[in-house]
């Protein structure tokens, strides 16, 4: 297994399970340490879908003048195709599709969440809701619009006015005009849910090996050779689980996919005393999740394609938090815990990829974007039916050569 984040954590507790013996290469330090470290721990059926709609695409147009907006691109050459195909992938039709395999996958997850916890996995995971909070009457009408549709699907969700939403969240200032309360959605600090799910794998034998990136991969008679910054590794089957870094290793094997780091930031805010927020919020017209952790409150947005760059630039961070203190005005003032940036696997219709990119030998786990916590426990239970060779409902949909497939296709 390559990659010690929240799906390779969860894809090596399922595979530990069915008595697979299993080793996890990591570049970092530990597990969690990259993109599934500072996310912004949402459990979330209602976001569900393309991370990007023509409407998005729209409005994109004027917030990439900002330096601290929600969405940002960096002019290299190398996304030209990436967005290209995510542009393709925001027709009508093709939305609909992708939202409805979302839902279906993230809705499957959230249930296999609820079981970790009733088989004792400490997560810190909460089903306390989420408010989708609007500041503007156009977002509050979208919303609405959204919240039907959700609706329609089986979500269980309240539409609030401005008094409603502040009595669901007193923490919230004038600024909000109204808002939708998801009532069954969730949350989990995600550094404790990649512990707690790593160690009950540990338990069942699997190994990790940190301070390891692998360099290159290559088929041989019995398996798969892996080189690696700690050395050779040989293995029957490997799952590359990498995050953003997945892209490399797919096309070191001749199998590339699309696939593009989305840097996020997140802020984390001292409580000092201050009551916690009663749930997660999502302050949609700046697309700033909140979510109240053990003594903090996380603060986690931006969508910022520049390619495998992590490195935090200021001015996308003054944006989180700006929205944050104009929101939230009684943690305006709440010190600065912790600053972070990280990248998150995106594929350009907004889902993950889950299968064989060379059958028996290597499978690709990747390309979750922003519901890698959402979907990790179900991305485990597919990548161990997929070894057992068992096929998935879902297959076509998340196949990593769907887009080689659509170029045939025309």
């Amino acid at each position: 297994m390559v990659g010690a984040g929240a799906i390779g954590a969860a894809c090596a507790l399922e595979l530990t399970r069915r008595g697979a013996d299993v080793l996890v290469l990591e570049q970092g330090a530990d597990w969690a340490a990259g993109c599934s470290w500072g996310n912004a721990g949402l459990i979330c059926p209602s976001h569900a879908g393309p991370y990007a709609t023509r409407a998005d695409i729209g409005r994109a147009v004027r917030w990439l003048l900002r330096s601290d907006s929600p969405l940002g691109i960096r002019p290299l050459p190398q996304l030209v195709p990436f967005l290209t195909r995510l542009l393709a992938e925001t027709r009508p039709g093709r939305a609909v599709r992708v939202l409805e395999v979302s839902r279906d996958m993230c809705l499957r997850s959230l249930e296999m969440h609820r079981r970790l916890v009733a088989d004792g996995l400490d997560t810190g995971f909460q089903q306390a809701g989420l408010l989708d909070v609007y500041e503007t009457e156009d977002g509050f009408e979208r919303g609405r619009a959204a919240a039907s549709a959700h609706r329609d699907r089986g979500l269980t969700l309240r539409v609030l006015d401005a008094d409603e939403v502040r009595d669901a969240e007193p923490a919230l200032g004038p600024s909000a005009v109204g808002g939708v309360l998801f009532r069954d959605e969730a949350f989990a600090d995600p550094l404790k849910y990649v512990r707690a799910v790593a160690a009950a794998a540990e338990a069942r034998g699997a190994r990790l090996l940190a301070g390891a990136e692998v360099l290159d991969l290559e088929r041989i008679a019995n398996g798969v050779r892996l080189t690696t910054t700690a050395g050779t590794v040989e293995a029957t089957t490997v799952v590359v689980a990498a995050g953003a870094w997945s892209g490399r290793l797919a096309g070191a094997l001749g199998r590339p996919v699309p696939l593009q780091g989305g840097k996020g930031y997140t802020v984390d805010l001292a409580a000092d005393g201050r009551p916690p927020l009663r749930r997660p919020c999502m302050l949609q017209e700046s697309r700033v999740a909140i979510t109240p952790l053990e003594g903090r409150l996380r603060m986690a947005g931006t969508m910022q394609f520049a390619g495998l760059d992590e490195r935090i630039q200021r001015p996308r961070l003054d944006g989180v938090q700006a929205a944050s203190r104009r929101m939230l005005p009684a943690w305006a003032d709440a010190p600065v815990v912790s600053m972070w940036a990280g990248l998150r696997p995106c594929s350009p219709d907004g889902l993950p990829y889950v299968g064989w990119l060379h059958p028996g030998r290597v499978l690709l786990a990747t390309g979750h974007a922003m519901l890698g916590l959402t979907l990790a426990p179900l991305t485990g239970t597919q990548v161990a039916n997929l070894l057992d060779g068992v096929a998935l409902p879902e297959a076509a949909a998340l196949d990593p050569g769907r887009f080689r497939r659509s170029l045939v296709a025309r």
